[in-house]
């Protein structure tokens, strides 16, 4: 019987668990998954700068190279 009633004790615990979380998170108004799609498209852009930059090294390379 004690243990039973421990079982119902943990279960009840995680469901308030979760329910604050969710309260927490839906008042900080932070969606993680929006989040992580900000990240990727700022990870995108950022690559595509450093590629940008590549190319234009190599570019001032080859003439001072010719010159």
């Amino acid at each position: 019987i004690r243990a039973g009633q421990t079982l119902q004790e943990l279960e009840s615990a995680s469901i308030v668990r979760e329910n604050l979380e969710s309260q927490q998170q839906s008042v900080s108004g932070v969606n993680t998954d929006e989040e992580t799609i900000n990240l990727l498209a700022f990870q995108r852009a950022y690559q595509a700068g450093a590629r940008f930059l590549n190319v234009v090294d190599e570019m001032y390379q080859t003439l001072l190279q010719i010159v």
